[in-house]
């Protein structure tokens, strides 16, 4: 009899323990998989420790040290315009300058000259997607300078030429006038040329998000949807390789992230 009923029960023991150690792994994965959810779930983690980090640097043609190097991104845009022909150079020198002194007093967000803004955008438009045209080139460098400074359409037009005076006063938004959709919304009916402009000013933008810091991180949702909503269907109509670049932005993870963790 004893013989008989001491397996039976060293048995179940076992069975039991072995159930006890099965339930015990299923609770244990099932508690990293809810860590692992909760940990790559970026809307309820707002302002966290990864809102701080860098794009990835595939989304630059050069070491991302690189952009906020103002003399680096100088040199790089007069080498451009070297390419295409020496009145055409002359011509672009002049508008640098004009921007650079109209600019002068003027920082961007992340601190660095206001200038190099403009002629990253040149440099987005000659050395990425092949633009050639220089007027199109200086309207890049100039585009700002009616918006934020005491600069005229009109002495844009006396110094420059119409063709160029007509981009820049496309480009301008009229604050006060018009918001900000509206303006891109304006932009999009434009010229291919304007297009293009505004383009590569939003992907520059976009490409300059981690030199934001505080508050300005709050806005980061509102300029993503308006890039992916009004900017990107106007590249898709322009320009291949400002759809292609601008995609691949939106759709990177940092910055979808930084796009929610910094939502209010």
């Amino acid at each position: 009899m004893i013989s008989r009923t001491m397996p039976k029960a060293k048995t179940k023991r076992v069975r039991k323990k072995v159930v006890s150690s099965a339930r015990a792994r299923s609770h244990s994965q099932k508690h990293k998989a809810k860590t692992r959810r909760v940990s790559r779930a970026p809307a309820g983690t707002r302002r966290s420790e990864r809102s701080n980090g860098q794009p990835p640097t595939n989304l630059y043609p050069y070491h991302i040290e690189r952009h906020g190097d103002v003399h680096w991104q100088i040199d790089r845009f007069r080498a451009f315009a070297g390419r295409i022909g020496q009145d055409n150079a002359a011509s672009l020198e002049k508008a640098l300058s004009f921007a650079q002194e109209r600019h002068r007093m003027q920082m961007r967000k992340g601190g660095s000259d206001y200038i190099i803004h403009p002629v990253r955008i040149a440099n987005i438009l000659f050395g990425e997607w092949g633009i050639k045209d220089a007027d199109v080139l200086a309207a890049a460098l100039l585009h700002d300078v009616v918006e934020d400074t005491q600069t005229t359409v009109k002495e844009i037009k006396d110094v420059f030429g119409d063709s160029i005076g007509r981009l820049v006063d496309g480009l301008t938004m009229w604050k006060g006038s018009e918001t900000h959709d509206a303006y891109l919304r304006r932009i999009a009916k434009g010229s291919d040329r304007l297009r293009l402009i505004k383009c590569a000013d939003t992907l520059d933008n976009l490409r300059s998000w981690h030199e934001c810091v505080g508050e300005e991180r709050e806005a980061f949702p509102r300029w993503w949807k308006q890039a992916h909503d009004l900017v990107l269907p106007m590249a898709l109509r322009t320009s291949r390789a400002a759809a292609r670049q601008l995609d691949d932005v939106l759709r990177d993870p940092w910055y979808q992230f930084q796009a929610q963790c910094n939502g209010v």
